[in-house]
């Protein structure tokens, strides 16, 4: 089968499991909602790969995002302010809205994220990603504040965290220092890539799909351009046709 051939059975599956995040009681939707934005953002490499389409990529992304935000307004709505999710730390969804470049819904999620670290709920250096990306969104950056995220986050990184390096050049305008930090940064997916190859991971078109797309790299493409560090045209995993706008909003959902 081709790319395009898996886009409509990823589409059904993940608009069947979007139902179950809107009607699910609350307790049991935390984890689903993380795997439905997985599948739509599988959805949105399909759109790449499969049809070359800049508005099923960002579109999808918006959506995988959307999840997240539902999720969060349904446990302020029924009041539940302490739970496993409701951590700034499962930041992948952030980075799906980063890469559609919607800035609004990105502050939507921080407004219905905590601001406090949430032990043992989540990793203090996915906390403190998760705020430096959440700043550097906000329509007046708040240089001052990102010192001390840094300091943190450098605390409690794992060894050689390409992630850190890559916030530091963004925080700090540095061309020179985001091409290197980048550079590290895709080696290290690759890396991550062949070591579940060795290991055997099994191979869908979830797995496969996400092998050829990092959301997380166009999201922090996207955040150098808005900080006016000049990037190359392609990158691995980087295609430029997901760096464009989409030629009109997304539709709800």
């Amino acid at each position: 089968m081709t790319w395009s051939d898996e886009i409509s059975g990823v589409a059904l599956d993940a608009a069947f499991w979007w139902i179950g995040v809107e009607g699910s009681p609350i307790e049991q939707v935390g984890s689903l909602s993380l795997e439905v934005s997985s599948k739509l953002r599988t959805l949105a490499i399909l759109a790449l790969l499969g049809k070359g389409s800049t508005d099923g990529f960002v579109h999808s992304c918006t959506r995988a995002a959307r999840v997240r935000r539902m999720y969060l307004s349904r446990l302020t709505a029924a009041g539940i302010e302490h739970t496993h999710h409701r951590v700034s730390g499962r930041y992948e969804p952030l980075l799906d809205a980063i890469a559609a470049g919607d800035l609004p819904l990105v502050s939507d999620i921080e407004a219905l994220s905590p601001g406090d670290f949430r032990p043992p709920h989540e990793y203090e250096d996915d906390y403190c990603y998760a705020q430096i990306l959440f700043r550097l969104c906000r329509e007046t950056v708040p240089e001052d504040e990102f010192p001390p995220l840094l300091a943190r986050f450098e605390a409690f990184a794992a060894d050689a965290n390409p992630r850190l390096a890559v916030c530091q050049a963004l925080v700090e305008r540095s061309e020179r220092g985001f091409d290197e930090a980048f550079d590290v940064f895709l080696t290290d997916v690759e890396v991550r890539i062949q070591k579940k190859i060795a290991n055997g991971q099994l191979e869908d078109v979830y797995v496969l799909a996400q092998r050829h797309v990092s959301i997380e790299g166009l999201a922090l493409l996207r955040l150098a351009t808005m900080r006016g560090i000049r990037t190359e045209a392609e990158y691995l995993f980087c295609p430029s046709l997901a760096r464009r706008p989409a030629s009109y909003p997304c539709p709800t959902p």
